[in-house]
């Protein structure tokens, strides 16, 4: 297993961080922030996407995964349209030996990880401007039409 870290945060975060990796001897390395065109690049050559946040507002880059048929692990705590066990796995913020247990799970399970990560795909899919933008509008015309 090999765990890349991308994004940004607090410098005292990024620097504990790197030093963690260095002290620990483990297959893990802090790619810093990423471009968008290398981060395509990156999951599609990864086999599970987590994003273990405690609080977000719908992130993108959960759906920007499920996109790419990534399975994505991502925390309770943060609005997502994953559904646990089926579109991805949903662990406690916080909860360390559950976030490596669900890593584990589909470390070890590659029909599971192609399943959830199928799943997660066609679940995007439906989320697309038009079809949003259709649903917004019939949301409208009942509202205008039923007073």
């Amino acid at each position: 297993v090999k765990l890349l870290i991308a994004g940004s945060g607090p410098r005292a975060s990024v620097t504990k961080l790197k030093r963690e990796i260095s002290t620990l001897h483990v297959n893990a390395k802090y790619l810093g922030p990423v471009s968008f065109t290398r981060k395509w690049s990156i999951l599609s050559q990864s086999d599970v996407f987590c994003l273990p946040s405690y609080l977000d507002a719908y992130p993108s880059a959960i759906l920007e995964a499920m996109s790419d048929s990534v399975p994505v692990i991502s925390t309770k705590e943060i609005d997502s349209p994953i559904v646990d066990g089926v579109s991805g796995l949903l662990v406690n913020a916080g909860n360390i030996q559950s976030l490596a247990d669900a890593i584990e799970k589909l470390a070890n399970n590659p029909n599971l990880r192609h399943k959830i990560g199928q799943k997660g795909k066609s679940t995007v899919q439906n989320l697309n401007w038009i079809k949003q933008a259709r649903k917004l509008i019939k949301l409208y015309e009942y509202f205008l039409t039923h007073r």
